[in-house]
């Protein structure tokens, strides 16, 4: 649970930002600029004030202990209830509390990965590039250089809903400034050239192919450090969605191009439709009935526990689908939701039926 330190602020001539407005973004060059006090510590608030309890310090003069320090001028700074997580905290000139480094994986800031963001109240406040560890963090502050290695290890659904690790990894140095990535290991498949990476939102590495059509793009999340500091990731093929046979065969050779998850909808009328995930559905014969339109996510929570419903619209047709352990992507969910053998709903012409999917053969196109 988290609180707020209210602000009150008089703008002059500017107006408000609206709560539909877009991200907020600053560049960590900006961070390094400004920041005057860059120090490690927990965060409390008093009827006194805001406070930082300093463990040690990265940049600057500020002592262990105790130093009271200003409001951000961008938003609410967020106060953890509870037991407080340790934070890397950003102090500017005039003694404000302008951007933090929140632990993204690990067990420590030390031995984990982190996430630098600001502050603002009425959308995300992105840091770009805002991952790093600790050590790479220390070493920007002195040398305004940022050069990282990852190793993402590919997982594949099981077939019970659940992930397998696959034999397939890749590692790479990334230059986050000039979005240059470099193979190191693995990665050299055929007709998959030009990799690319992002880790602004999520861990998402993409493959294609120069002179046709053919992509690999591998999703997941950034899960710790290496003794050796080499940043760890665990990624699955979400485009195209693929087991550990297939990806073995896709990544063999240069053809086919693409793979399509085909799931079988029986619903309780005796309708039985075939699921080209991402494309549409097709009914019995074979012939195109509904292209996919979009899709949404709403999740509710009971106790501990958060369930997420997806709902997959089509012309005229829309099935929900209750479940999804893996948020990589709602197609990847849907498919280990279909694996551990969840029901669902479809809604056909306004009228609501029970129905059941399953998992039938790729299609290889």
């Amino acid at each position: 649970m988290y609180r707020y330190i209210p602000v009150i602020a008089i703008v002059v001539g500017t107006a408000a930002p609206s709560a539909a407005g877009a991200p907020m973004f600053t560049k960590l060059a900006k961070v390094r600029a400004e920041a005057k006090q860059v120090v490690v510590g927990t965060v409390s608030s008093t009827k006194r004030g805001l406070f930082i309890n300093v463990e040690y310090t990265l940049r600057g003069t500020a002592g262990k202990g105790r130093m009271k320090v200003r409001r951000s001028p961008d938003g609410h700074v967020w106060v953890p209830v509870g037991k407080k997580p340790r934070v890397v905290a950003f102090i500017d000139q005039q003694h404000r509390f302008r951007w933090i480094g929140k632990l993204l994986a690990g067990p420590s800031l030390e031995r984990g990965v982190l996430r630098l963001e600001g502050f603002f109240d009425f959308n995300a406040h992105i840091v770009g590039p805002g991952t790093m560890t600790l050590t790479q963090l220390q070493h920007y502050l002195v040398h305004g250089t940022l050069n990282q290695r990852y190793r993402a290890s590919i997982v594949v659904p099981d077939g019970k809903g659940g992930l397998a690790r696959s034999k397939h990894s890749v590692t790479l140095d990334f230059d986050p400034f000039k979005r240059k990535v470099a193979l190191v290991k693995g990665g050299r498949w055929p007709c998959l050239n030009n990799p690319s990476l992002s880790v602004s939102w999520r861990f998402s590495l993409h493959f294609y192919c120069r002179f046709r059509d053919r992509r690999l793009t591998l999703t997941g999340r950034i899960t710790g450090k290496a003794k050796s500091g080499v940043i760890l990731a665990d990624v699955s093929p979400t485009n195209p969605i693929l087991y550990s046979a297939e990806l073995d065969r896709f990544l063999k050779t240069a053809k086919p191009n693409h793979v399509s998850q085909v799931l079988r909808v029986s619903v309780a009328n005796g309708m039985r439709l075939r699921w080209i995930v991402g494309k549409g559905l097709m009914g019995a014969r074979g012939a195109k009935l509904h292209k996919s339109t979009g899709t949404s996510v709403s999740s509710t929570r009971k106790g501990n526990v958060t369930v997420r419903t997806e709902s997959f619209r089509f012309r005229g047709i829309m099935i929900t689908v209750k479940g999804g352990k893996h948020r990589t992507s709602n197609h990847f969910s849907l498919v280990q939701s279909v694996d551990a053998g969840v029901h669902c709903r479809i809604r056909i012409g306004g009228v609501q039926h029970a129905c059941k999917i399953k998992r039938l053969a790729p299609v290889w196109h």
